[in-house]
């Protein structure tokens, strides 16, 4: 399972939220957690003609960048506070994306945990620029929390995305594994845009052999039409605690669940979502 987990904080409710189903998975795993936090410098970033604006320059970014850690500090700390040591908040700055990403991979981290949405994203926008950027750019799993989700109190109920591919059997592996560690149900759900009889038995298979290697029962649902849509859809009628898909699976048309699936159920499911990644060890 997880051994060091990067959460990423803004000082957001959103973020808030992001902290606290990371310090659950932390104390559960009995793992190292790393929150951080990122100051956007970029705005102070010199014009092409090497002068900043005068409204840029007239503020004093240090102070902006201790006031964002102050109020990361008063968000995060209630949830930081149920862990048997208490963490310190890392500040950097730089592009938020860039340094989580790059600061995941200098802590060795193997998991990220960030909000959806941050501070300095539009309310509509249901995957933000930082979380979408963390998501395509890291070597490590992530796992996206939505504002639809609770404050990450308890793990329930869990489902998998599964096609077959060497992609969703590391997901769904990681989904038995959790549904072990908590307790939870295991529900895989397999979806293609027409019915392939083969590879649905394989897929149903692979989703078996991970369930018994964890100990857990599985509830196999087979489904024919658009993966994401299906995934999505399934949700609103078996609700979950977490959603696990892979980044990718198969290529060219019969690909299924993986790939820009992923994107979509990250985007809109209504609750935490783990994306693996199939390099990811």
């Amino acid at each position: 399972m997880f051994k060091t987990i990067l959460a990423a904080a803004d000082g957001s409710e959103l973020s808030a939220h992001a902290i606290s189903f990371a310090v659950l998975l932390a104390s559960r795993m009995h793992a190292a957690l790393i929150p951080l936090n990122v100051f956007d410098d970029r705005i102070f970033v010199t014009t092409v003609t090497g002068e900043a604006s005068a409204a840029w320059a007239a503020l004093d970014a240090d102070a902006l960048a201790r006031e964002q850690l102050d109020a990361v500090k008063q968000a995060a700390m209630p949830a930081l506070a149920g862990l048997s040591q208490t963490p310190e908040i890392a500040q950097l700055w730089g592009n938020p994306a860039l340094a989580i990403v790059d600061e995941a991979k200098e802590r060795h981290a193997d998991l990220i945990v960030i909000g959806s949405r941050g501070l300095s994203n539009v309310s509509m926008l249901l995957l933000g620029s930082v979380s979408a950027g963390v998501l395509h750019a890291s070597h490590c799993p992530v796992l996206i929390v939505h504002d639809r989700a609770g404050a990450g109190a308890s793990i329930a109920a869990i489902t998998a995305a599964v096609d077959g591919s060497p992609g969703s059997a590391q997901a769904v592996a990681t989904a038995a594994e959790m549904a072990h560690l908590f307790g939870a149900r295991l529900r895989a759900i397999y979806a293609q845009p027409e019915s392939h009889d083969r590879e649905a038995a394989a897929a149903e298979q692979q989703a078996q052999a991970a369930a018994g290697a964890s100990g857990v029962a599985l509830d196999f649902h087979r489904a024919t039409g658009d993966a994401s849509t299906v995934i999505l859809h399934d949700l609103s009628e078996h609700p979950a605690d977490l959603v696990v898909v892979g980044s990718r699976g198969f290529g060219g048309f019969r690909r299924a669940i993986m790939g820009s699936v992923s994107d979509r159920v990250a985007r809109y499911a209504p609750c935490p979502v783990l994306v693996m990644r199939r390099h990811d060890a």
